[in-house]
């Protein structure tokens, strides 16, 4: 059986180092702040339209709401259900 030879460059490497930093933790962002700048998924958009989630389908499917793909996952942009929000409103 062979021992773990010990390399000395490998200790002066993590010895030269700087230490790492602490992040702060991020908080979670607010509801308007992700209407700015975040992404929603279906449910959340749903709720926050006081909708069915077939409704936001039925929306997408006639073009008047663009979603995006993340992956797997669909997902709504906090600028663009905003329009919607205020579009669906004047009706």
């Amino acid at each position: 059986m062979i021992d773990r030879i010990e390399n000395p460059i490998d200790e002066s490497v993590e010895a030269a180092r700087p230490a790492k930093k602490q992040r702060k933790p991020l908080r979670p962002l607010t509801i308007a702040e992700r209407l700015e700048v975040g992404n929603f998924t279906l449910p959340e958009a749903a709720q926050l339209c006081a909708c069915g989630i077939s409704s936001l389908h039925k929306a997408v499917r006639e073009g008047r709401l663009e979603f995006v793909k993340m992956g797997g996952c669909t997902r709504i942009r906090g600028p663009e259900l905003s329009r919607y929000m205020n579009t669906k409103r004047g009706e």
